[in-house]
C-alpha cells in the first residue's frame, strides 16, 4: 500500500531515476580511474619489439655446441657480409 503510493508520485520516480543515474556515473568514474592507474603500470613494463623478437628466437633456436659447426657458421656469416 505504501509502496504503491510512492510509485504513483512522479517526483519520487524522477528522484529514483536521478539517483540511479548518479550511482552509475560514480561507478563508471571509479572504474575509469582504476583502469588508467593499471594501464600506466602496463605501459612501463612493455618490452620493445626487438626484445620480444630476441626472446622468441632464444626459445626456438638451439645453441650450437659443436666447434666444427660453429666455425662453419662463422665462415658463412663472414662470407655473407
Amino acid at each position: 500500500m505504501i509502496l504503491a503510493s510512492i510509485f504513483e508520485n512522479a517526483g519520487i520516480i524522477l528522484l529514483f531515476v536521478v539517483i540511479a543515474a548518479a550511482l552509475l556515473c560514480l561507478i563508471a568514474f571509479f572504474l575509469r580511474k582504476m583502469i588508467k592507474k593499471n594501464s600506466k603500470n602496463v605501459e612501463e613494463t612493455q618490452k620493445t619489439e626487438d626484445e620480444i623478437v630476441q626472446e622468441e628466437l632464444d626459445k626456438l633456436l638451439v645453441p650450437v655446441e659443436d666447434e666444427k659447426t660453429k666455425k662453419e657458421i662463422e665462415e658463412y656469416k663472414e662470407s655473407d657480409d
